[in-house]
């Protein structure tokens, strides 16, 4: 008999697979590429589809994750754009005088 849930684990649009992939509560097989949740008993590795967890707060979470980076990487590629539009694309010496301006001026990022 298996024991209590320990602790769940979140694959967020996955290609991982744990255990079977068979979720415990619709039986229905998890597809590669599918978000689930998962935890450890001491006799297998069990899975619930996100579909059939959609009130876990953590999907909430993640997808608020997941939006966070895009619309970050949108900016950081915006602003690269133009700054490649105004002053040309950077060289080996641009970057290493940037480098060089972070480290004097205590920037770590």
């Amino acid at each position: 008999m298996a024991k209590r849930k320990r602790y769940l684990n979140y694959e967020y649009k996955s290609n991982c697979t744990h255990g079977r992939m068979i979720c415990q509560i619709c039986g229905k097989k998890i597809e590669h590429g599918m978000s689930y949740r998962w935890w450890e008993t001491s006799d297998a590795y069990l899975s619930e589809h996100r579909s059939c967890t959609e009130d876990d707060p953590t999907w909430k979470q993640l997808d608020k994750e997941e939006q966070d980076v895009i619309d970050w990487e949108h900016s950081y590629y915006k602003a690269l754009l133009e700054f490649c539009n105004k002053w040309g694309d950077p060289d080996e010496d641009d970057i290493y005088l940037a480098k060089q301006w972070k480290l004097k001026n205590g920037e770590t990022e």
